[in-house]
């Protein structure tokens, strides 16, 4: 993929990374782009515009980017090691990355990833439940293997590398590679809106559980009916981005009841914040209480209808 060549709305650093950026693209990648800016309507004319193109688009202002370099995080180190810098007025996308240091110790990320990976655990009786689940896993098994590898000094960021480097490291069980490969086809069978309740898949992803550390990971997969993950208690203090596989959750199970989701502005907009999370975590998880109350009132006026209809 390449960028636009003609645009009124550049950022002032733009860059390709991912796959895109090491040149392993193939029909199930994402098309990656960094955008940098410290003015945030343009961040925002700019992602739409690539958006429509296609691209996952990361965006960031410098003082925001700043302050993840700051932190440590891998994504930075992510973007050092591979990304391929398109335009950067100034050198200030350069100047970031050039100076980041990853941390020696990531154990407290590694317990938070846990935390999503534990979504995957309870998933709704239903078409697409056990392929968000493995669509969960797969990005906790890359979270898991990218900060765990880190720890080690060994830095890869393409799935097929993390858990090859895993297997490598002791960290899965033997030929754990091999059965954690299946995830990114289910991942990308998820996104593209397929559906599956075959009992076949759900041994598929069970398997998958059965390689990873039970202390990081769900021991197994319960399914449930629907109403049981609607009804369930929220997460509480997490990351913005476990609130919204937490809402994706619940998203999926009123799907499974047969609720029309464009019945309903606010569902619609948790649609497209599930279709771009990276939008959902810069608005934070401030709406997430009043989607939880929303889905909840529609879950019990399903149930009250499929009650009086029998």
């Amino acid at each position: 993929m390449t960028l636009l060549v003609s645009s009124s709305h550049f950022a002032s650093a733009e860059a390709l990374f991912g796959s895109a950026a090491r040149g392993d693209a193939d029909a199930f990648s994402d098309r990656d782009v960094l955008i940098v800016d410290d003015d945030i309507t343009t961040l925002a004319t700019r992602s739409a515009e690539l958006e429509a193109q296609g691209a996952s688009v990361a965006s960031y202002t410098f003082a925001k980017l700043a302050a993840l370099a700051n932190q440590g995080a891998l994504f930075v180190q992510h973007l050092k090691l591979e990304a391929k810098i398109t335009r950067d007025l100034g050198g200030r996308l350069a100047e970031i990355l050039n100076k980041f240091s990853p941390r020696a110790d990531y154990s407290s990320d590694i317990i938070d990833n846990s935390v999503l990976c534990s979504l995957a655990g309870t998933v709704s009786a239903g078409g697409r439940g056990v392929l968000l689940a493995a669509d969960i896993l797969y990005v906790g098994v890359r979270n898991y293997g990218v900060l765990s590898l880190a720890e080690r000094g060994v830095h890869v960021y393409g799935f097929d590398a993390v858990i090859a480097g895993l297997e490598a490291e002791g960290l899965i069980a033997p030929g754990g590679a091999r059965a954690l490969s299946i995830l990114r086809f289910l991942k990308c069978l998820y996104r593209t809106g397929e559906a599956s309740s075959s009992a076949a898949l759900l041994e598929t992803v069970k398997t998958t559980l059965s390689v990873l550390p039970p202390t990081l990971f769900p021991a197994g997969i319960k399914v449930v009916a629907p109403h049981c993950i609607i009804y369930a208690p929220p997460p509480t203090a997490v990351a913005s981005y476990v609130v919204l596989r937490d809402l994706e959750c619940r998203f999926v199970a009123l799907q499974a009841l047969g609720y029309n989701i464009n019945l309903n502005a606010e569902l619609v907009r948790l649609s497209r914040w599930i279709g771009n999370p990276r939008s959902y975590t810069s608005i934070s998880h401030q709406f997430a209480p009043h989607l939880y109350r929303i889905m909840k009132k529609i879950a019990l006026e399903c149930q009250n209808r499929s009650r009086v209809s029998s």
